[in-house]
This record gives C-alpha cells, sequence and structure tokens, in this order.
C-alpha cells in the first residue's frame, strides 16, 4: 500500500518520555500520511509534548480529549485520520524497528485486510512476546475492514486489540480477504503497567466480553472458559474472592472435563495456595 495512504494514531495518557521516544522512532522508520496522537485526557507534560511534535512534524496532528480509555481514544484517532487506505495503531511505549514501516505496507498486497507481526519486551529480555497476544503497533488494517467491525469496542480497558483483531480476522474470511502474520519482532516495547490496575482492567475487560459475547459464547465453550478462567485470575489478584469464585465456575461448567478448571476452583478456596499459584506479574502492555 503506497505509504500516503496510510495513517498511524497514537493515544497517549500521562507519558510524556514515551510519546518523545515512540515519535523518534516513528520518524526515523516511517513516512506515514498522517500522524494523528490523541491525548486522552493527560495531566502532566505530555499535552505540551504532543503539540510540539505536532509543529515539528508535517501532516501531524493532535487531539486532546477527556479522558475515556484507548479503545475510545483510538476509534476517535482513526476518524480523525480522515481519508486513508489503512491504519496502524502506536502506544507511547512502542518503538518501531528497523523493517516495520515495509511490513505496514504489506497491507496492500492484492486481496489483504490483515497484516500482523510479533512484539519484543525491552530490555535485558529481547525475546517474543507473543503469548500476550496482539499489541499496538503490530497489527495494521484496512480502513474499510475496521469501519466494517465498528472499530475498537470503547468499554474495553484491557484486551482491546485482540478483540478488534478477532472481529477484524472474522470479517476478513466472511469476505475473502487475506491476513498475513510476520513472524518476527519489529516492534519493541517498554512496559510501565502497574500490576493491581492490569488486574483491575482485566478483570472488568472479561466480565464485559462475557455479557457482549453471550449469545456467541453459548455454542463456544472453550471461549468461555478461558475468558471466565482469565477473569477469575484477575478477580483473586484484586482480593474479589467472590467474583473470582463465580467466574471459576463458569470456566469449570463451559469446560467440566478440563482438569484445569477443577485446580482453579480448588485453588480459589484455599488463597494462600493461589497466590503461590498465581502470583501478581506486570505485563508487556500499556496503560
Amino acid at each position: 500500500m503506497p505509504e500516503d495512504e496510510i495513517a498511524v494514531v497514537i493515544p497517549v495518557y500521562n507519558n510524556a518520555d514515551g510519546l518523545a521516544r515512540t515519535a523518534a522512532a516513528l520518524a526515523r522508520e516511517a513516512t506515514p500520511a498522517r500522524v494523528v496522537i490523541v491525548d486522552d485526557g493527560s495531566t502532566d507534560a505530555t499535552a505540551a509534548v504532543a503539540d510540539e511534535l505536532a509543529g515539528r512534524h508535517e501532516g501531524w496532528t493532535v487531539l486532546h480529549r477527556t479522558n475515556a480509555g484507548p479503545g475510545a481514544a483510538r476509534n476517535a484517532g482513526a476518524e480523525a485520520a480522515g481519508d486513508v487506505d489503512g491504519l496502524v495503531f502506536l502506544d507511547a511505549n512502542d518503538e518501531p524497528l528497523p523493517g516495520w514501516w515495509a511490513w505496514v505496507r504489506d497491507l496492500g498486497t492484492a486481496g489483504t485486510g490483515l497484516v500482523h507481526c510479533d512484539p519484543g519486551l525491552a530490555g535485558d529480555d529481547e525475546r517474543s512476546v507473543n503469548s500476550f497476544g496482539l499489541l499496538p503497533g503490530c497489527f495494521a488494517v484496512r480502513t474499510d475492514v475496521f469501519e466494517a467491525v465498528g472499530g475498537y469496542d470503547a468499554q474495553l480497558r484491557y484486551g482491546e486489540n485482540g478483540d478488534l483483531v478477532r472481529r477484524c480476522r472474522r470479517w476478513c474470511d466472511e469476505h475473502g480477504l487475506a491476513t498475513h502474520h510476520e513472524p518476527a519482532v519489529l516492534l519493541r516495547i517498554h512496559d510501565r503497567t502497574e500490576p493491581r490496575a492490569y488486574d483491575r482492567k482485566r478483570l472488568e475487560a472479561m466480565e464485559h466480553l462475557l455479557r457482549r459475547d453471550a449469545a456467541e459464547l453459548a455454542d463456544d465453550r472453550a471461549r468461555r472458559a478461558k475468558l471466565a478462567g482469565i477473569g477469575a485470575i484477575a478477580a483473586f489478584h484484586c482480593a474479589e474472592r467472590s467474583r473470582a469464585r463465580r467466574l471459576a465456575w463458569v470456566a469449570l461448567r463451559a469446560e467440566p472435563g478440563r482438569l484445569r478448571h477443577w485446580t482453579r476452583v480448588a485453588l480459589m478456596l484455599v488463597p494462600p495456595l493461589g497466590h503461590r499459584r498465581w502470583p501478581a506479574q506486570t505485563p508487556a502492555t500499556r496503560r
């Protein structure tokens, strides 16, 4: 896809240093038609940094808005990007690596609706973190596909990228468009998420998806068990014992033949053992 037909959207909240690093890496690696920075109600120096970047780079703009979460911010940025054929979303803890922009432009391959690559963690551990799922900067999507699925679910503050890509993939499959995976680490992630905030967002996201997709999940027992199991562990970390047990039972009822669901329920009933099995961890995600 020609570079003048692709827009990059960067939502940011209280991360001035990260935004400057991401912008510098983007400017070195890419020449997109438009870059839209969405300041999602920051209360630090982020707004000033965003304005300075927009003044320095041609085609870069800034939206200042009341905080509404990453999904809503990305939707606003996509709308502000205007008439472009492709969209790619970066976060202010992302660092595009050499080859990233060439990969994004693969979106123009005939019949391709979605492309994605693997991210890597910054620091001593430069391994791929594709086990975390699809993250911002690791996928590019045709604008018509993004609009057809309704964009991001603005109510999600965790897992919103994986949710979007799952819906885009399904739409592409249903309409004869290809998806392409590049098994290379083309993006470095600088983590800054606190464990408790992460777990709270993860819990709320899993409960939202269980409600939103209830009809679909009635037939997809494996996904229902996965969502409930993830939510159960997040609730356990947040000391929400009753919610943890309820979600653990949802997973068990969805897949009663899986030993791990029985084990999870048992550990929920003995908190000290549960804490040993599921220590809180900081994920490689943004805010």
